[in-house]
């Protein structure tokens, strides 16, 4: 673990002062280190299978960046509007990476329509796009249709903004202990928190 974690902390973070990180730069990351590298162990322990990638919010790209790395993905799909000043580093970030994106609104139809006019589902949907309860649930609602069977629903955020926390708190209640895990760096100043979960 301690590996991995260093690994990934060698790639570069989006500030190295608000997440951590060796260095801010490189890929940008907006994860603190270590909650990402225990969702990555805890999906390497779990899953050799996952070669599928759809994201909900991708801001410079440091994240599926991470996830191209670690696992063998063949399809990505991103969504972003750009809003975020990283989102011009995204195409270099991402450079001799094979990915599909739509530019705008998450919640619009024409995004949940590019989705799934591309007619599969994927092994993972990360969600990190709007903070707000509403905005969240929009999404889950929206895209959690699309993970695979025994595929993954990630969420990031799910300690650190309370709009999130209360959504993923609710989604806790509601199912089987052993499909969801959280991953939160309780030691870091800010922790926001990976939550897991997998379809059944």
């Amino acid at each position: 673990m301690e590996a991995l974690r260093l690994e990934i902390e060698e790639l570069g973070s989006g500030d190295a002062k608000f997440f951590g990180g060796k260095y801010t730069g490189g890929i940008h990351l907006m994860q603190i280190p270590k909650e990402i590298t225990q969702c990555i162990k805890y999906l390497m322990d779990n899953d050799k299978s996952i070669n599928s990638y759809l994201e909900i919010g991708s801001a410079g790209g440091g994240t599926a960046y991470v996830f191209n790395k670690f696992f063998d993905i063949k399809t990505m799909v991103l969504i972003d509007d750009n809003f975020m000043e990283q989102g011009k580093l995204r195409k270099d970030i991402l450079a001799g990476i094979n990915y599909s994106e739509f530019i705008g609104d998450s919640q619009s139809r024409e995004a949940v329509e590019f989705v799934s006019d591309l007619d599969r589902t994927f092994d993972i949907v990360f969600i990190d796009a709007s903070h707000t309860y509403a905005g969240a649930s929009a999404d889950v609602i929206n895209y959690s249709q699309f993970v695979s069977p025994g595929g993954y629903l990630i969420m990031h955020d799910v300690f650190g903004e309370p709009g999130v926390r209360k959504l993923f708190s609710s989604m806790k209640n509601s199912r089987e202990p052993a499909s969801i895990m959280e991953f939160v760096d309780y030691n870091h100043w800010y922790p926001m928190g990976i939550g897991v979960i997998k379809r059944i």
